[in-house]
């Protein structure tokens, strides 16, 4: 399944899709924890609201837009995410 340990922003460019490690990495610098699952990733939320306090990203999506697209609107449910970037993408 995975090993669950704790990802990196290095380990999440590795593992995931481009599309998708962008806005994972994002939430990364927002506080947010992400743990391997296997091909994917869990991602917990620092204030732990019951909406939106954990959810899996998919490492191998069809439509790796779509999955980031997805992992927005979940990442914009918390209070505490600042989708402004505190530094610029590569």
């Amino acid at each position: 399944m995975g090993s669950g340990e704790e990802l990196d922003a290095a380990a999440v460019r590795k593992r995931l899709k481009k599309e998708v490690a962008e806005v994972v990495e994002l939430a990364i610098e927002n506080g947010w924890r992400v743990k391997a699952l296997g091909h994917a990733v869990k991602l917990f939320c620092p204030c732990r609201e019951p909406d939106h306090g954990q959810f899996s990203v998919s490492g191998t999506p069809s439509r790796p837009s779509a999955e980031a697209r997805r992992v927005m609107r979940m990442l914009t449910k918390c209070p505490h995410f600042s989708s402004q970037p505190t530094r610029k993408p590569s």
